[in-house]
């Protein structure tokens, strides 16, 4: 199948896997269910970066890497979402950044297997 289907914050969502498959990381698998970006959106200019978030929950969740591992995977994938989406250099590392940042200090942990 060419799509990975998940449930972020109660809603069924489908990425491509193609893009998917560029992020780095363990990924969750499918049916995982995450809150998404929690205290940021899920989208920055109809450009989903959600997948970024369910990889970094996956991360917490199974505690197999570092928080700073985790969180650091979590700010490279939130780039890597936002060149492919096409924004500038500057743009897609500050958004990146301010994510990051943001999940790093008031993030908190929401995450299931079902």
């Amino acid at each position: 199948m060419n799509i990975v289907c998940f449930r972020v914050g109660g809603v069924s969502r489908a990425f491509p896997r193609a893009s998917w498959d560029k992020l780095i990381g363990p990924k969750p698998p499918e049916g995982f269910d995450s809150d998404g970006c929690s205290f940021s959106p899920d989208w920055i200019a109809d450009r989903p970066v959600w997948p970024a978030c369910v990889i970094h929950d996956w991360h917490y969740a199974t505690g197999k890497v570092s928080r700073w591992t985790a969180d650091w995977r979590f700010f490279r994938n939130l780039y890597r979402l936002l060149r492919i989406g096409g924004l500038i250099f500057g743009a897609a590392f500050v958004l990146g950044l301010t994510y990051w940042w943001a999940v790093r200090k008031k993030g908190r942990g929401y995450w299931r297997v079902r």
